[in-house]
């Protein structure tokens, strides 16, 4: 992983493999870290990542790339991959309810990068995709989003 603190983005290059998420997780982490993201921005854009990272290790074949930079507003999370399939949210409503079970754990991730994120997009060209998202550390409070009811 290249080192992060101060630098105003940072890129690492990951295997096609479940670990790569944990990896993926570790590097916006200490990106954030490094730029003084407060914690409840850096939780959600764990989450982010490990969705868009999965879903880059089991749609894609070959190296994921994650880039982390931040500009003046934002802290922006791109994930690219070789394949050119896009991704797209899934809803209740793609699934037959005859079909669904408890089970049913894939596809939602989308959801949650359009819940939280104040923008997300895809871009493909020959070589692939970039899946990313943006969001704005100083401008929402995350953390009331996590929280479960009392």
């Amino acid at each position: 992983m290249d080192a992060i603190d101060g630098r105003r983005s940072a890129s690492v290059r990951l295997p096609s493999d479940a670990a790569s998420v944990r990896r993926a997780r570790e590097h916006v982490a200490a990106f954030c870290d490094g730029h003084a993201i407060g914690a409840d921005v850096r939780d959600v854009v764990r989450l982010l990542v490990s969705e868009l990272a999965t879903n880059a290790i089991t749609h894609a074949a070959g190296e994921v790339v994650v880039t982390v930079r931040i500009d003046a507003e934002l802290l922006t999370v791109e994930v690219a991959d070789g394949s050119t399939r896009q991704p797209r949210p899934r809803d209740a409503s793609d699934v037959d309810p005859a079909d669904w079970t408890a089970l049913d754990e894939h596809g939602r991730g989308l959801q949650l990068v359009q819940a939280l994120a104040d923008t997300w997009g895809v871009e493909t060209d020959r070589d692939g995709k970039r899946v990313h998202f943006s969001v704005n550390p100083a401008a929402v409070a995350y953390d009331e989003h996590l929280r479960s009811p009392a």
